[in-house]
């Protein structure tokens, strides 16, 4: 199945904050399962951000200006490079987070999941898991 890669990322956040200790062997397993299958989809989201950010890096005139920001200058040049970098940043984001992935998936129960609630997870959070609950 495709979803955006967005989803995945947070699918695996969300399963991988739940409570296995509370939830049946055979749940826990699809469970495993599926981290495993997002976790590579999780490493190409941080490989994209990180092309992001060193991109920035490598701009000819990031050091120029990041020296004159850490100065404390402030000019119309400056605001303008960085709203520009900032502009494409999100772009760049953007177009990462709705970027469609394949993933194979099993199907979980939306029942079976709630008792593998947390602190760290709600209910409102397993609605990130929409597309995999059956």
């Amino acid at each position: 199945m495709k979803v955006k890669m967005i989803q995945a990322i947070k699918a695996y956040n969300v399963l991988e904050n739940l409570n296995p200790g509370s939830l049946d062997k055979n749940i826990t397993a699809k469970i495993w399962k599926n981290l495993k299958e997002l976790r590579e989809i999780c490493k190409k989201y941080a490989e994209g951000i990180e092309k992001i950010r060193t991109s920035l890096c490598e701009d000819p005139r990031f050091d120029e200006m990041n020296d004159r920001i850490s100065k404390g200058e402030d000019s119309e040049e400056i605001r303008e490079w960085c709203s520009n970098w900032s502009d494409i940043s999100k772009k760049e984001l953007t177009s990462l987070n709705e970027s469609e992935v394949e993933v194979n998936v099993i199907g979980l129960p939306g029942e079976e999941l709630m008792a593998g609630l947390n602190q760290q997870t709600t209910f409102t959070d397993l609605l990130e898991l929409d597309w995999i609950i059956m």
